[in-house]
């Protein structure tokens, strides 16, 4: 569940130059990072920005993260896949800048019931995603209901990229997803697109059933060896949707059908993909939950969330509010989208910084800090001093 925390982000160099807060004090805390939702100055339009808590341990785990972005910019063009529009570092941190969702399928599911006829949709949306994703050799390897983002017009969104395995490269270490979700020949090394297809046969067992399950234990076993408990399979009525399910999660891997197999059933071909996604979110509700105005009491979803009912205020928590630094920014360039160019700085200074912009086509600047861009960006540096050059 996502935890209300106050903080102040407007004055970091990137937001005070692009971006205006629609709810100042409120953000969305989940794993390790946070969820902000900004306006972009430029274009008006509503984003989730994701910031990483901590700083970068090192050039290992940043040099990881990194990578993470730039195959995910390569993914970004999919419709069934989370849209990165720009990513940034900042005093060490990553900041990721998304379109906007409404919620994951985690959440939603426990706010709404999943009917059989969604479970078709679900798996008609994120099949699209991973025949995608498996048509370039690679595994996502931690397919899960929170790992699926839903927008108001109920389009569904596969996200986290942080442990893609390619199938290129055996000699990579592959790394697992949840446990839950995870396929038995994953534990034995065994690698395939098969193992994105039994985590999506699983999890759409467990939204259709509202069955928790486990991590371990002799259940998990012997739900690998197709041997699912009552609450699970009674909840299926329509004998096609059983059938296909249970072909996902099948013991032999050889045995499972394909993301491309899935698409082609003749529920999904037929009739499944000529209809409206039942996941659309009320368009009215949708514009009172998003407001447009700058009101503290009303937090806005976001990336991974469906909103909360009047929530009550939260502690003031002050601790994540960071003086500014001269380090400048290290733009992440996204080739496949518009670059949102920074405005011109703003007409009264942020107090007590003045900002002072810096366009420079040179690799580094006069305290020899690299930019990380296939552009050379505009650099922004704040001047404590008072005065302008």
């Amino acid at each position: 569940m996502f935890k209300f925390i106050l903080i102040d982000i407007t004055h970091t160099k990137k937001f005070v130059m692009n971006y205006r807060p629609i709810f100042i004090n409120y953000t969305f805390k989940k794993k390790n990072f946070l969820l902000h939702i900004f306006r972009h100055k430029e274009d008006n339009q509503l984003y989730a920005i994701k910031r990483s808590l901590t700083k970068f341990r090192g050039k290992s785990d940043r040099d990881e993260k990194l990578k993470e972005v730039r195959f995910h910019e390569t993914l970004a063009t999919h419709r069934n896949i989370l849209k990165i529009i720009h990513a940034w570092e900042e005093r060490e941190r990553l900041y990721i800048q998304t379109e906007l969702c409404e919620s994951n399928l985690l959440d939603y599911s426990a706010e709404h019931q999943i009917t059989q006829s969604m479970i078709w949709h679900f798996l008609y949306q994120i099949s699209q995603a991973l025949d995608f994703l498996h048509s370039l050799d690679y595994v996502h390897m931690d397919v899960k209901p929170e790992n699926i983002l839903i927008t108001k017009d109920g389009i569904l969104k596969l996200c986290d990229f942080g442990i893609v395995h390619d199938l290129r490269s055996p000699s990579t270490l592959a790394r697992d997803g949840d446990a839950r979700y995870l396929a038995f020949e994953v534990l034995s090394g065994t690698i395939s697109t098969a193992a994105d297809v039994f985590s999506l046969g699983l999890a759409a067992f467990e939204l259709v059933s509202d069955f928790d399950l486990p991590i371990n234990g002799d259940l998990w076993t012997d739900i690998r060896e197709l041997k699912l408990p009552f609450e699970i399979t009674s909840a299926l009525t329509d004998l096609e949707l059983k059938e296909l399910l249970f072909q996902m999660i099948h013991s032999n891997y050889k045995q499972r059908p394909t993301a491309r197999d899935v698409l082609d059933s003749p529920m999904i071909r037929d009739e499944i993909c000529h209809v409206i996604s039942p996941f659309a979110f009320n368009q009215q509700k949708h514009e009172q939950t998003i407001s447009l105005t700058n009101s503290t009491n009303s937090p806005a979803s976001h990336g991974c969330r469906t909103p909360v009912k009047n929530p009550k205020r939260p502690p003031n928590y002050a601790g994540y509010h960071e003086e500014h630094s001269d380090e400048e920014i290290r733009q992440i360039s996204i080739h496949h989208h518009t670059q949102l160019t920074p405005p011109p700085p703003p007409s009264v200074p942020t107090d007590p910084l003045r900002v002072r912009l810096f366009p420079d086509d040179s690799e580094e600047d006069t305290n020899n800090n690299h930019i990380y861009s296939r552009k050379s960006p505009i650099k922004l540096k704040f001047d404590s001093s008072g005065a302008e050059d």
